[in-house]
């Protein structure tokens, strides 16, 4: 009752910020020429022009499917507290048709002090001890067809810390002791310093009649959540996938959607297992989104990944649109397999958006299931079955010397009552596709990984110099192993983290620095009772974007 009081009052609120007269979508989407790399997840363009669209100064655009075409960088120009630093053709140079320039650059450090403690940084894994990172790159188009070189250097000290033994047969003594030969997210990443060079946010695309053929490293980030999407995230590397999609949203019915279709190839950490025969796996996706013509502001999207390993005869005709299968199990029943079980994962999930610049408000879920019904009568007696889900709120507030954006977004990723009665997977874990739902050691998902939840509070305060953001995290680490595990002989072991933190970001010329310090308090860490451990997490970033 007092969430649903607090709601009301949040939506109900007037945003006493100053709004550009703008459509309530914006102008039809158009094919214009690419004068800017695309804006990629991380980017804070992205988290800015979403505060832009809370308090009516741009137009409201899907912002669910990203990275964004650069077309959505004009967006932020001259608007709002930050109007004056972002502009879409720095560094851009005309030889004919040909255009070239330079992507954004950024570089970034991490400092841990006891344990690991990071998340949602692509390449780089922030282990104890210092982490860098430094992406920067050149872009080239010459219509229809773009090209984006933007590799990541990064480096970890990977410091020594404890970790739970493990030892078993023909596995790394680093895996993932909670669910082991079940997912390939190591404890760490060995003993030595970690160095390398990924590929970043590099692509090549070729855009024809509103439709582009892309194939790259990118990051993806689908649907609305800020920290915690369920399906994708911009938590582990980018891995190397074909995209064939719309290149701007288009109109249809009056209303505008958005559709992506990806195939791609996932790979094995350093410290997982000794089989080099399973060391990649091969995803096929299905993402699209929607803005109902008679609900102004309101998103409504979905995703659905299917993740294998490749068959030793290669893959057959139905591997490249295995996301539009049935959802149905037992539609797959056969004589010999009588449950419709196979030797593939799925994630399907629902998700949406809604703004109401008026109140300088918006609010935001994502749903999903990690296991099929058996069929139509199932899901309507059990459709909380292996579920997982965001939701998560904005609220624009005015001041006289700066504007305000409260925020709060809640992730629940652990198994529910259904699997007291039926067989329910542990989230981004397989018992076939033992290296679940990862990319190189990392989450592909929520940063908080398998059967965890996590609640999120935060204050950000603008203005003309740059930013503060105060934020308290909760996470509770894998629900689903402890109460499956622990539970019936320790009640109160749960591994707990509480995070307080304070970032400042201010402008430096054509560069945004930012400084976070952040305070990790971790309860029964690893799940032992009364090992309690501390953290101290310093982060600093430089971009020019």
């Amino acid at each position: 009752m007092r969430a649903s009081v607090l709601f009301c009052l949040l939506l109900s609120t007037p945003a006493t910020l100053p709004a550009a007269p703008q459509s309530p979508t914006g102008p039809p989407a158009r094919s214009d020429p690419v004068t800017a790399p695309v804006m990629a997840p991380g980017d804070p363009r992205i988290e800015y022009l979403r505060y832009l669209q809370l308090t009516g100064r741009a137009p409201l655009e899907p912002l669910m499917i990203l990275p964004l075409a650069s077309r959505a960088a004009t967006r932020v120009e001259g608007r709002g507290p930050w109007g004056a630093f972002f502009g879409t053709t720095r560094g851009t140079r005309t030889f004919g048709p040909i255009q070239i320039g330079l992507t954004p650059v950024r570089l970034r450090a991490v400092f841990n002090s006891d344990f690991p403690d990071a998340g949602n940084d692509g390449a780089l894994w922030a282990g104890r001890g210092i982490s860098s990172s430094l992406e920067a790159g050149l872009f080239a188009t010459l219509s229809p067809v773009s090209v984006q070189f933007a590799p990541v250097v990064h480096f970890s000290q990977n410091r020594d810390f404890d970790t739970v033994p493990m030892d078993e047969a023909g596995y790394s003594e680093f895996i993932y002791p909670w669910h082991p030969k079940r997912i390939d997210l190591p404890q760490r990443f060995g003993t030595d310093q970690v160095r390398g060079i990924d590929w970043g946010q590099s692509a090549v695309a070729m855009t024809v009649a509103g439709i582009r053929a892309r194939y790259g490293t990118m990051n993806l980030h689908w649907g609305p959540a800020r920290y915690n999407p369920i399906i994708m995230s911009e938590n582990a590397p980018g891995f190397p996938h074909f995209s064939l999609g719309s290149a701007e949203p288009f109109r249809l019915l009056g209303s505008r959607w958005e559709v992506s279709a990806l195939w791609g190839t996932l790979r094995e950490s350093d410290f997982f297992d000794d089989d080099p025969d399973n060391d990649r796996r091969y995803l096929s996706a299905f993402v699209g989104d929607v803005q109902p013509a008679f609900l102004p502001g309101l998103t409504l999207g979905g995703a659905r990944v299917f993740y294998q390993y490749f068959p030793e005869d290669g893959l057959r005709p139905a591997d490249y649109l295995r996301f539009l299968e049935t959802l149905w199990k037992w539609s797959r029943r056969t004589s010999d397999n009588p449950s419709g079980e196979d030797d593939r994962d799925q994630l399907l999930s629902l998700f949406g958006r809604w703004v109401f610049p008026e109140s300088g408000f918006e609010v935001y879920a994502e749903w999903a299931r990690n296991d099929h019904s058996a069929d139509l009568r199932d899901f309507i007696r059990q459709p909380d079955h292996s579920r997982a889900w965001t939701i998560g709120f904005q609220k624009a507030l005015g001041g006289a010397r700066a504007e305000y954006l409260l925020g709060a977004e809640l992730t629940q990723l652990g198994r529910n009552m259904t699997a007291q009665v039926r067989p329910t997977p542990v989230y981004y874990t397989h018992h076939k596709v033992i290296h679940g739902y990862t990319h190189l050691g990392q989450m592909i998902g929520a940063m908080i990984g398998p059967g965890s939840e996590s609640q999120r509070f935060e204050l950000t305060r603008f203005t003309a110099q740059g930013a503060t953001r105060l934020a308290f995290t909760r996470v509770r680490w894998d629900n689903d192993y402890y109460f499956e595990a622990m539970a019936p002989t320790t009640w109160n072991a749960n591994d707990i983290s509480n995070t307080l933190s304070l970032e400042q970001a201010v402008f430096l010329g054509s560069f945004l620095l930012s400084a976070e310090v952040a305070w990790i308090w971790r309860l029964n860490r690893n799940f032992i009772l009364g090992r309690d451990a501390h953290n101290l997490r310093l982060q600093l970033s430089l971009g020019r974007y």
